[in-house]
């Protein structure tokens, strides 16, 4: 059981990583998305991407809740909901997600 959750918190690891070294790459391609006004288009353009993986994103948080490290999850969601109106707000959004699921997952084998 650990294991899957080792490998469910890779891929937030993996945004948030892409989201700190890249940030201006990615506010591009999420803008661009949002502004498509076909969904259609949408779709096609990565739309679909974004949502299955803030939607992964969301429930694998909302999961953690009910774990021993409810309170670095309950951050996670929290700032989840701050908005991200600049490159600058975005980026350090992005560092301490990054921060907070490094210590989630190095903290498993200590709280459970």
């Amino acid at each position: 059981m650990k294991t899957l959750y080792y490998l469910m918190g890779i891929l937030p690891i993996f945004i948030e990583c892409a989201k700190v070294f890249a940030p201006k790459k990615i506010v591009k391609e999420i803008e661009g998305v949002k502004a498509e006004k076909d969904t259609e288009k949408m779709l096609k353009n990565g739309g679909c991407f974004w949502i299955a993986v803030q939607l992964y994103y969301m429930i694998w948080s909302i999961a953690g809740l009910v774990t021993a490290q409810w309170p670095v999850f309950l951050l996670l969601i929290v700032l989840s909901l701050i908005p991200k109106k600049n490159i600058g707000v975005f980026w350090l959004n992005a560092l301490f997600s990054l921060l907070a699921l490094i210590f989630i997952l190095l903290t498993i084998p200590f709280t459970h």
